[in-house]
């Protein structure tokens, strides 16, 4: 069978049969409905062919998104099932949902150019997607008897899409087969109601009392008066499937010795008594195992469910990849490590129910000296550790913090906006911006007050776990050189705790004096001027700010400022405001940017010129694209210019975000930024793994 399968509609022949002579002229094997014999059986070839395709190519174009197009949404859906969709746009529209959530590639205004940037793009990710193994079943060299099954359930009837759900399942299935967890997974993404059952069965009844069973659920589940079901289609029951039926038909009768449950679920508007009633009620007591479920509040609404992550599965996560759980240091994360960790995460926000088994016993994760020569990564993501291995080494890269990096938390960009947005009284009915939702704020607030609850929304709960960046920037060699957006100061506490010396720079939006437009400089506790009150700070026009920084100084550019800050005791008389948070706030720093005196440090400009940014969880929406743009990329054309070369110096931004939409998509692309969705956590490990001897 042909490697390649293009998938197109019938109006789109002429510009499917151009791309096609391309590829092919590239040495790829490709297939298409052209190369059909006469008297071949047509919908069972097509069908063949693209089950058996290692990738598939499919045209979006204004045609193939109409809903009469079945068949193009059917190949499609069997690449995305499998993990080998490479989707193309020929037309400016957007894919259907939920395929406008993978990265697509633009051929929109391609007339053949074999040249062209976007093409050689194709051809080098179809190339990637050939060399990687199937992705169905994600297995490592695993432990005895520890098996996972992973469901996403992503649609519900009449309820909004949660496109969290499915990239919750991909990460937990990458995440469960590192050397440390040794899983065996199998993932399903909306399957029927037969599938569902046969999955289950198939998990369970092999099961002996030696193993260890993790079955997970990520997305809607719906309360009848029968009690909860899952959305699965086709089922016997119009809900769907009862999770009453599965503990009936499988639970009450697994030998499984360690199983463990987790209901990552969105309940509507189902109240939180009745979630833990009923759950309580249909899935215990019976045989032994541990069940960690969303409570009914803010992380089982439709609104956590828009990020990469759903706030518990980020938590799951975060303690799969790193020794952050294991609370008692002997290299284990035990299940009830990880329940206590996310308990004091999220709060009432998630039910841990324990029943006739010891969660102690269960080891989610083991810690291993040669963990990290093993690391399985995409083609794809081993292409792009391996181009920015070299330069994190060699101290040339500015990694640039976005609130991404808190992920599945109440610190990150999403869960910011909603808290900002319900404060200010903002219908469900709005998506706003971070900036809109901050501006709204305001204006029924005042800047004062708001500032106030600004610290509120960003203190939240203590005892979050830190996120994978710190551990990157905690591994640079020094001097480095850090760019942060987040208005939180934890990376600030989380180097001061480790005895870490740094300068901390950020600009003076307002003031009660004349410092507006200033630079505010606050050395750490740990350096060597941070002991002195005289020296510990200062406030300099940008311009004049190179004689406060000395060559060995580590330093975190705080470009859009914090509400903390103000509190500092070596300025707190001075009323220094540096939050960029509204929209009013990011028209008044633009403007500053402009002055000579009052733009970013020129003690900065070398380091921008001789390194790369690296974005980490920055989300780019359209505020951001704006400062970002005209900061950074209007005034270092070079970091265009340079995009596509590939040498020991700069060559282009880089990125390591997954975009929430194909607005923020395009708005990366203007950037011509080299973009990854490999994990934070998995990133950090991978660059472990080559650190320079």
């Amino acid at each position: 069978m042909s490697q390649v399968f293009v998938s197109h509609a019938s109006e789109d022949r002429e510009r499917a049969l151009a791309l096609v002579t391309a590829l092919r002229d590239e040495g790829l094997d490709v297939w298409w409905d052209a190369d059909l014999r006469a008297g071949t059986a047509y919908a069972g070839e097509l069908q063949a062919r693209v089950e058996r395709a290692a990738c598939v190519v499919v045209l979006w174009s204004r045609h193939a998104i109409d809903e009469q197009r079945t068949w193009i949404r059917s190949e499609a859906d069997e690449g995305r099932r499998r993990g080998v969709l490479v989707p193309v746009r020929l037309d400016p529209v957007a894919p259907p949902k939920p395929y406008d959530q993978i990265q697509t590639i633009d051929l929109i205004d391609w007339i053949g150019d074999r040249g062209a940037p976007a093409f050689r793009k194709l051809v080098a990710d179809i190339r990637a997607w050939l060399a990687a193994p199937p992705a169905t079943t994600a297995s490592a060299p695993k432990r005895s008897g520890r098996r996972a099954l992973l469901v996403a359930l992503s649609r519900g009837a009449d309820a909004p899409a949660l496109p969290a759900a499915e990239r919750n399942v991909l990460r937990l299935a990458e995440a469960l087969t590192w050397p440390e967890c040794e899983f065996e997974v199998v993932s399903l993404v909306d399957p029927d109601g037969r599938q569902l059952m046969r999955a289950i069965a198939d998990l369970l009844a092999p099961a002996s009392h030696d193993d260890f069973v993790l079955l997970y659920f990520a997305g809607h589940v719906s309360f009848t008066g029968f009690g909860p079901f899952l959305p699965a289609r086709n089922s016997e029951l119009p809900a769907g499937v009862s999770l009453a039926l599965i503990k009936q038909m499988f639970l009450d009768q697994t030998q499984v010795g360690h199983l463990f449950i987790v209901l990552d679920a969105c309940y509507g508007d189902t109240a939180k008594a009745e979630v833990e009633a009923q759950l309580r009620t249909q899935l215990g007591p019976g045989p032994g195992k541990v069940l960690l479920a969303t409570s009914a509040g803010p992380a089982a609404r439709p609104e956590a469910w828009q990020d990469a992550h759903s706030p518990l599965t980020g938590l799951l996560l975060h303690a799969l990849s790193n020794d952050a759980a294991d609370s008692n240091h002997d290299g284990i994360s035990t299940v009830e490590e990880v329940l206590q960790a996310i308990q004091v995460a999220l709060g009432e926000g998630v039910l841990p129910l324990v029943f006739n088994t010891k969660p102690s016993e269960m080891q989610l994760r083991r810690r291993s000296g040669s963990v990290l020569a093993d690391i399985k990564l995409h083609p794809l993501q081993q292409q792009f550790v391996d181009r920015i291995a070299p330069v994190f080494w060699r101290g040339e890269l500015i990694p640039f913090l976005g609130d991404g990096i808190w992920d599945g938390s109440q610190r990150n960009y999403y869960a910011i906006v909603k808290q900002l947005s319900e404060r200010a009284g903002l219908g469900a009915g709005h998506n706003p911006t971070m900036a809109a939702a901050a501006e709204a704020l305001q204006f029924e607030r005042g800047r004062p007050a708001f500032l106030v609850e600004l610290r509120e929304i960003l203190g939240g709960p203590a005892q979050l776990a830190p996120p994978a960046a710190f551990d990157m920037i905690l591994d640079m060699k020094p001097p480095w050189f850090v760019i942060s957006t987040t208005h939180d100061l934890e990376l600030e506490r989380a180097l001061d705790e480790a005895g870490r010396p740094y300068v901390l720079v950020s600009h003076i939006l307002r003031s009660a004096g004349d410092d507006i437009g200033k630079a505010l400089l606050l050395r750490s506790a740990h350096h060597p001027r941070g002991r002195d009150p005289a020296t510990a700070a200062a406030v300099r026009l940008t311009s004049e700010l190179e004689a406060e920084i000395d060559d060995d100084d580590c330093v975190i550019y705080k470009l859009l400022g914090s509400p903390f800050l103000a509190e500092h005791p070596a300025v707190r008389d001075r009323e220094l405001d540096t939050v960029v948070i509204t929209e009013s706030d990011h028209i008044t720093f633009l403007a500053q940017l402009e002055h000579q005196h009052t733009t970013i440090p020129s003690a900065f400009a070398l380091q921008l010129y001789t390194r790369r940014l690296l974005f980490l969880g920055f989300n780019l929406d359209i505020w951001h694209y704006r400062l970002i743009g005209h900061a950074f990329f209007r005034r270092e054309p070079r970091l265009q210019r340079e995009a596509a070369r590939d040498d020991d110096r700069r060559s282009g931004a880089l990125a390591v975000r997954e975009p929430a939409s194909t607005l923020e998509q395009r708005l990366w692309e203007q950037f011509h930024v080299d973009m990854s969705s490999i994990e934070l956590p998995t990133l950090v490990r991978a660059l472990r793994a080559r650190r320079p001897a």
